[in-house]
């Protein structure tokens, strides 16, 4: 029983470590993105476009939280792994254009994860 639940864990983290790798590669390949949001942090003009292309890449990251917080629930992502990724939250929900795309989104997603990240909100407010 031991091992297979370690099994799982390793698995569960294999899998929330290539979701993250996958949208750091996305970053990498489409340099656009960080012209775009560096373009909204600065309250500049962006197209229609432009903007969908941003949200929906944070749409992305934001659901990948929520699959990580979803398996840190269940047991299968470690406390402490769990903890390293909160504070990696905290640094980027700030960013503007990432609140922006949260507060406008923020009912589409898991409620318990919805709480979750409200209240990282406050404690870095």
């Amino acid at each position: 029983m031991q091992q297979n639940t370690e099994m799982m864990q390793s698995q569960t983290r294999n899998s929330i470590v290539a979701n993250q790798l996958s949208v750091y590669d996305k970053m990498v390949e489409n340099p656009e993105l960080f012209d775009i949001a560096d373009k909204r942090s600065a309250n500049l003009d962006v197209t229609n476009a432009e903007w969908q292309q941003l949200h929906i890449f944070i749409l992305s990251q934001l659901r990948i939280w929520e699959n990580e917080f979803y398996q840190y629930q269940i047991g299968l992502y470690a406390a402490e792994e769990f903890e390293a990724r909160k504070i990696w939250w905290a640094k980027i929900i700030g960013i503007p254009v990432n609140l922006q795309t949260w507060r406008s989104e923020q009912e589409t997603f898991y409620p318990d994860f919805r709480i979750y990240i409200n209240e990282l909100l406050g404690e870095i407010s």
